[in-house]
């Protein structure tokens, strides 16, 4: 149950309180002239188009129905002893029936007649309201998911490759500054020759003509260098020709504790899972060994064991299981 301009403008000008049940078959979605704050819970899906109106008959109220009226009924008429809730039954030729609840002192032959003449028209643009409301809603949920839940840093760019927003993800990576950082002049790469490569496809993008929406990928290389990530460049532009914007979108790389928890997950051992998350990061074994505090022989059997558990058939296969079963665990 949400409020409804449209319902509190026209129908409130006659019902100081109205509660609008729109396909009561169906119990897809109500809307009230009251303030009660609440969207419904399911989409609105309820039909546009259900022809003619036949019929506005007084119908009996439920105990539950009537408990809900009587919580959102306003303070300064609640004690009215001439007011009280009516309930019609509204059915188009369609087999839509619509439950309307209206506060009155009328009688209910003239609200019947009353909803009659007025209840088809403004019950369109009741279903259009509530279509736009939700769908605010669901954009602000989309933009939450993206800024919050998606697995990749998005870094939204002006001309001179300076941060407008970035999600989550991409602020993490920027404060880590392992593959970007961010400056007084603007986004920079580890390497000079990277940094040119972005300022320069974005010089591009800006040349672009018409319809022409440029795209570029550019790979860069990590603090530890030990392999390299792409960078998507896009542009985005507002029609008619207004200001252009540009998004960068770079994987995000899952954590180390998190890819040896999956490891174990999957059958390894503790000692395994480090040595399996070592070599998804793109080590050698003599690199991976160091850092490991081993020795070349004994990684390379724990390597072995790993690929072996897994039943994979070599490190790109086991990195790639890895990154997708945690990318997958991150978004959730």
């Amino acid at each position: 149950m949400f409020h409804c301009e449209v319902l509190k403008n026209v129908v409130g000008l006659k019902f100081p309180v109205s509660a609008i049940c729109l396909d009561a078959g169906g119990e897809r979605v109500g809307i009230t002239t009251a303030a009660t704050g609440h969207f419904p819970s399911v989409a609105v899906d309820v039909e546009r188009d259900v022809g003619v109106l036949i019929s506005v008959d007084a119908v009996g109220l439920s105990i539950e129905d009537s408990s809900f009226l009587m919580s959102i009924m306003p303070a300064n008429i609640g004690h009215s002893v001439d007011v009280v809730w009516q309930a019609f039954r509204c059915k188009f030729e369609t087999g839509v029936e619509d439950l309307i609840a209206v506060m009155s002192a009328e009688t209910a032959e003239d609200n019947a007649d009353y909803l009659s003449t007025m209840w088809p028209g403004v019950r369109g643009m009741c279903v259009q309201e509530a279509c736009h409301l939700l769908s605010d809603l669901s954009d602000d949920a989309m933009l939450w998911a993206v800024s919050q839940k998606v697995n990749a840093s998005i870094l939204v760019l002006d001309q001179d490759c300076k941060v407008i927003k970035a999600n989550a993800a991409g602020r993490e990576l920027l404060s880590e500054g392992t593959l970007l950082r961010n400056t007084a002049h603007g986004v920079v790469c580890l390497r000079d020759k990277e940094t040119r490569a972005l300022h320069q496809a974005i010089a591009e993008c800006r040349q672009a003509q018409g319809e022409q929406k440029p795209e570029f990928v550019l790979m860069l290389r990590g603090q530890k260098r030990t392999g390299h990530v792409p960078l998507s460049l896009s542009l985005y532009s507002e029609p008619n020709g207004g200001a252009r914007l540009f998004l960068a979108m770079l994987p995000m790389p899952p954590e180390q504790k998190r890819i040896e928890e999956l490891a174990m997950r999957l059958g390894l051992t503790r000692s395994e899972a480090r040595v399996a998350a070592l070599m998804r990061d793109g080590y050698s074994n003599r690199q991976a060994a160091e850092i490991a505090g081993l020795k070349v022989e004994t990684f390379n059997t724990y390597a072995k064991r790993v690929l072996s558990k897994m039943n994979v058939t070599c490190r790109a296969e086991m990195a790639q299981m890895l990154t997708w079963q945690s990318a997958a665990e991150r978004s959730l």
